[in-house]
């Protein structure tokens, strides 16, 4: 249970993003524009209140940098699969540099 409440965020987070980038394929304040932004608003509004949960039951030092990174490792992949955007060496280089770090966190 414990664990759940560290990467809750994470996936809300990651939701928000990913939409702003979809939105991002309409012209502004179309409707399916303002439908995207819609949704990415209220992800980082719910990541934002379970992030406040985890920040009571984790140090802010694994917390934050933890959000931070499972964040960008899980935009990276489906940014990769459902914008087609390219993966390089260098990139999955700092993914594993991000797990290493992660992994380091959770077990120090």
């Amino acid at each position: 249970m414990k664990f759940s409440v560290l990467f809750m965020p994470v996936i809300f987070s990651a939701a928000a993003q990913l939409l702003v980038k979809g939105a991002a394929s309409y012209e502004i304040k179309t409707s399916n524009w303002l439908i995207f932004i819609g949704l990415s608003l209220v992800s980082y509004v719910v990541a934002f209140v379970l992030y406040s949960f985890t920040v009571r039951n984790f140090p802010i030092t694994v917390a934050s940098p933890i959000n931070t990174i499972a964040v960008m490792i899980i935009v990276f992949l489906l940014a990769a699969l459902l914008f087609g955007e390219t993966i390089s060496a260098q990139k999955v280089l700092g993914i594993v540099f991000g797990l290493t770090a992660i992994i380091l966190l959770l077990t120090a």
